[in-house]
């Protein structure tokens, strides 16, 4: 499906690619992961998306350098997903 994404022309369409990646689940993980550090920043964050929505942790640390390398829009996105992905995890009690 990132292929559909890969011409600047087509990044419209990166949305709906995350979210058929999610609707397909957790079996679509090994796909999606090879994209947690696709060149393209657009195919990366369809991907880091569906991943974080998908409850997958290896999509935390790619998440976690967009935040730190980018700015506006894009490092807020990825700030915002790391938050659903952190909520997503339980948390320990003694």
């Amino acid at each position: 499906m990132a292929t559909i994404i890969k011409r600047p022309g087509q990044h419209k369409h990166a949305d709906d690619i995350a979210i058929t990646w999610e609707a397909m689940g957790k079996t679509a993980l090994p796909v999606i992961r090879r994209h947690y550090d696709h060149k393209d920043i657009i195919i990366r964050m369809a991907a880091l998306q569906a991943g974080a929505r998908l409850d997958d942790t290896k999509a935390f640390e790619p998440l976690r350098q967009v935040a730190i390398d980018n700015q506006g829009r894009l490092s807020e996105h990825a700030t915002a997903l790391l938050g659903e992905l952190l909520a997503a995890r339980p948390t320990a009690r003694h």
